[in-house]
């Protein structure tokens, strides 16, 4: 399987490790298709990426020399990478894979943390000086999306915070009447609150009488 690497040097890499001679503008084309959700676009789609620049029949003309190149590169291979009609151009993920699976694949929260920040501090096609505005626009979108992307693992990766225990209410203190003898529970809702609030005699008429009073 063919290794499409995009982060640092843009270039397609054969299994055993060594780089495969393939046009800048293919890689592109890859990359492209790659990012995408359906790894598949129009001809025209394409040929607007890669030359939005000029006359679009000269960009449709262009399109049709890289594919002829492409299809002569990749024509001694067992898995073609590309599959091309006459109107579509669709990428094959299944004879290709990439660094880009690394937002797309699930592992621990802190290794794939530690992966993305890997991946991203190499840049994103970070040898090619962009040949149109949207190449350009579109590399930097990518870009944009992949610090989210880094953000998000981030989160993802801080431990939960617990919420602090609850600390028990404040025992309220004991009701006294006026004179200061305990009262009994029945007189109780009449010392709600805290502090407590000491009520006279008169309203708590189940506090203990003390000895003389009357």
């Amino acid at each position: 399987m063919l290794h499409l690497q995009t982060f640092g040097d843009l270039r397609l890499i054969e299994t055993n490790g060594d780089p495969v001679r393939y046009p800048i503008k293919g890689l592109l084309m890859m990359a492209h298709l790659y990012a995408g959700a359906d790894h598949e676009l129009s001809r025209y789609e394409l040929a607007q990426f890669l030359w939005n620049d000029v006359e679009a029949d000269l960009a449709r003309l262009n399109l049709r020399k890289l594919l002829s190149r492409i299809r002569d590169t990749d024509g001694g291979r067992a898995e073609m990478p590309f599959d091309f009609t006459a109107t579509t151009v669709r990428l094959d993920t299944q004879a290709v894979s990439s660094d880009l699976d690394i937002f797309r694949t699930g592992g621990s929260p802190l290794e794939r943390l530690n992966a993305i920040a890997e991946l991203t501090q190499r840049g994103f096609i970070g040898n090619i000086k962009p040949a149109t505005k949207l190449i350009e626009a579109w590399i930097r979108a990518q870009r944009d999306a992949q610090a989210l992307q880094l953000r998000q693992a981030l989160l993802d990766a801080m431990p939960t915070r617990k919420s602090p225990a609850r600390r028990a209410p404040f025992p309220a203190p004991p009701c006294r009447s006026s004179n200061g003898i305990r009262m009994t529970s029945r007189s109780e809702p009449c010392c709600t609150g805290y502090p407590a609030v000491r009520p006279s005699m008169r309203d708590c008429r189940t506090a203990t009488t003390m000895p003389g009073y009357r």
